[in-house]
């Protein structure tokens, strides 16, 4: 297990400044896409940018090259919760999703998370060992269940 407690801020903006993120340094982020799927992002960082974003005073502009890509792509990281880890890290898909069945012919498999499941941060960072700095905004819904 590891001890990330020291590694754990509570605004974006304080997330990204201790984590020092350098120009062309290589960098893997798992975080919630949009649509609530756990997503893990390795990037070369071009651009860092504090910012607004919509109604959101605490977010971060990312400007970077994926990993196998030479297109630029952004992203803005306003209220979703997130690793950042040090150096592109190869992402096991073993310990995120289930086996449902298998043939000579095809494996199904599905993931053990639901939409926005804070599980899945959580699950990073006890297995994650390169970690710079992590972002949690939890969220409580209206079933009892903690949101990324």
């Amino acid at each position: 297990m590891n001890d990330n407690t020291n590694k754990t801020f509570n605004t974006i903006h304080e997330t990204f400044e201790a984590a020092n993120l350098k120009k062309e340094g290589r960098y893997t982020i798992f975080t919630i896409s949009d649509f609530g799927f756990p997503a893990a992002m390795q990037i070369t960082l071009k651009e860092i940018t504090n910012t607004r974003y919509a109604q959101y005073d605490d977010a971060v502009r990312l400007v970077f090259v994926l990993k196998g890509k030479r297109k630029l792509f952004q992203k803005y990281f306003y209220s979703t919760s997130f690793i950042i880890c040090e150096g592109w890290v190869d992402v096991d898909n073993s310990k995120s999703t289930e086996l449902v069945s298998k043939d000579s012919t095809c494996t199904v498999t599905r993931s053990k998370y639901c939409s926005f499941d804070s599980r899945y941060i959580d699950d990073a960072e006890q297995y994650l060992d390169n970690i710079i700095a992590i972002y949690k905004n939890y969220q409580r819904g209206v079933n009892g269940q903690l949101y990324a």
